[in-house]
This record gives C-alpha cells, structure tokens and sequence, in this order.
C-alpha cells in the first residue's frame, strides 16, 4: 500500500489514510519531527532533535546543510530568523509544507538550537459538532418551529 499522501490539485487538500493520521497525531502533528528548511526552494538546513521548551514552543537543533557561504552567514543572522526570505519548513517524514511557522527567538550560535511555534503539518480536521456553523443552527432551530 503506497503511504505517500494524496493531494488534490484545485484545493491543495491533503488526503490523509488513517496510518498516516495516527502517525501524525503520534509525532504531535510534526512537532516532534525533523524539518528540513528550504529557501527559494533548496534545502539549506535541517531541524532535528525537537524540544519542548514552552507552550507552544519548541525549539530544534539547526544542522546546515549548504557550503554556500552567503546562507551559513544568514542562518547566524537574528535579523534572518524575522524575516525569512524565500523560505519554507518541509516535514521530512511526510514531505508537506508547513503553513505559517515563526521564530520565538534567536538562540545561535550560542547553543546550535532555533525556537519554533507553528512547525506543525497542517492537517484539516473535522469541526467538534458544538462548532456547528450558526447558520446550521438556525436551520435546525427552524424545523423544529
């Protein structure tokens, strides 16, 4: 059975099996995963060994991975981890993008780790039935009259 999820062109929706999905929700939706970190669509960097530091926040060893002098200057940059040109976190186990990461702080080269809330895989769940849409409420209320 091929485990590699499905993604459907229009929606950019991910169709994911149920392996997948309790491996997702095993690894805390990516959080305790690896991430290799692309910037213009080459990977310069890989996240590793994640951290629980705070609510919300954990932080990762950053392994680099390119020779490019320009980007090792740019990973030991604090005004870098504000602002991110051109990058994107991509799950290494999964392959999928994580939508909206941020930086909590700039801890290199001090200890070699990066905070991060948000570097999770984004995963559309169904809404809890108390998180019903008003409209939906008011139809119901409607039929009951």
């Amino acid at each position: 059975m091929d485990d590699t999820p499905k993604q459907e062109a229009e929606t950019s929706n991910i169709l994911w099996n149920k392996t997948q999905l309790a491996r997702i929700k095993e690894i805390d939706d990516g959080r305790n995963s690896d991430w290799i970190m692309e910037q213009w669509g080459e990977p310069i960097a890989l996240l590793t060994e994640p951290r629980w530091e705070d609510m919300f926040w954990y932080s990762y060893r950053l392994i680099p991975l390119t020779q490019d002098e320009k980007v090792l200057s740019q990973l030991n940059s604090e005004t870098f981890w504000h602002q991110w040109e051109g990058c994107t976190w991509r799950n290494c186990e999964f392959g999928v993008v994580a939508t909206g990461p941020f930086s909590g702080g700039f801890e290199l080269p001090e200890t070699g780790r990066v905070s991060m809330r948000a570097l999770y895989i984004p995963v559309d769940k169904p809404p809890h039935p108390s998180q019903k849409s008003v409209l939906w409420k008011l139809l119901s209320w409607m039929k009951s009259l």
